[in-house]
């Protein structure tokens, strides 16, 4: 099983918020493992949801909440668990970025899990956004990667309700807003609070993401960019990407919460 005394970590936000880049720095810390996006967990809850709502069926076949809870935990914990033991290491952390999505249902499953939201200049995240050549299941481009419009409103939707969960009473003191700016720019300081806010020691590693070995792994959209050290080069880059237009577009639709963020 799991380690209990350190369960486990899932890092979320919206897509091209800076997920990976944390998601390989928390790896290369010798108490914790971490793989590309398991991706199914999203999935899974939707029917954790589901049968939630089924309270005669539930009750006929004496599901009670804790039940429920149990019976998902052990289903989760079973996914993880020979990768925790294959690097040798005592906790999963755990980086699909729609996890933010289901952080409170997770933190039900699991008591002693912690959460990390990552955040970043909305503006940034259009504009990468906008280049992905991203498919869903039948081949058919993700609507909030097609232009501006709908990528805005995707970071919109995504970082309002990961801070709209982050008020629950469930996830006090478990769920840490960090932001990718803060990442890049003032590396060791933030991790140091990362990793204080896991009960973590400090390892020099982290700052050394770089040498980490992730040929092994699927190629995600930001192997390529993890794999070398960090540089800042891709903050403020939507300057020059987004003429005028889209830049209105974004401002209309995403200047509320780009002030309450702390951005410009």
């Amino acid at each position: 099983m799991l380690n209990k005394e350190k369960g486990m970590v899932f890092i979320g936000g919206a897509g091209r918020s800076g997920t990976t880049l944390l998601r390989v720095m928390l790896n290369a810390h010798p108490e914790m493992c971490s793989g590309p996006e398991f991706k199914l967990l999203p999935n899974l809850i939707n029917g954790y949801k589901q049968l939630g709502r089924m309270v005669d069926i539930r009750k006929s076949y004496y599901l009670d909440d804790s039940k429920l809870n149990e019976s998902y935990r052990a289903l989760i914990n079973t996914f993880f668990e020979n990768f925790l033991e294959q690097n040798n290491a005592s906790r999963v952390v755990e980086k699909t970025p729609h996890n933010v999505l289901i952080m409170q249902e997770l933190a039900n499953i699991l008591p002693d899990s912690k959460f990390i939201h990552i955040v970043r200049d909305g503006r940034d995240v259009v504009s990468s956004l906008i280049d992905m050549e991203w498919k869903d299941s039948s081949g058919e481009t993700i609507w909030y990667v097609k232009n501006v419009e709908n990528a805005t409103k995707y970071w919109v939707q995504v970082v309002e309700q990961g801070l709209k969960s982050a008020e629950s009473s469930i996830l006090k003191d478990r769920i840490k807003l960090i932001k990718y700016e803060d990442l890049i720019l003032n590396p060791q300081n933030t991790m140091e609070d990362i990793l204080k806010f896991l009960g973590e020691r400090w390892d020099d590693r982290v700052m050394e993401h770089e040498t980490q070995n992730l040929y092994s792994e699927p190629v995600e959209s930001s192997t390529s960019q993890v794999s070398q050290k960090r540089y800042t080069k891709a903050i403020g880059k939507w300057q020059e990407k987004l003429d005028e237009k889209e830049k209105e577009i974004f401002y209309k639709q995403a200047g509320h919460l780009l002030k309450t963020l702390g951005y410009e």
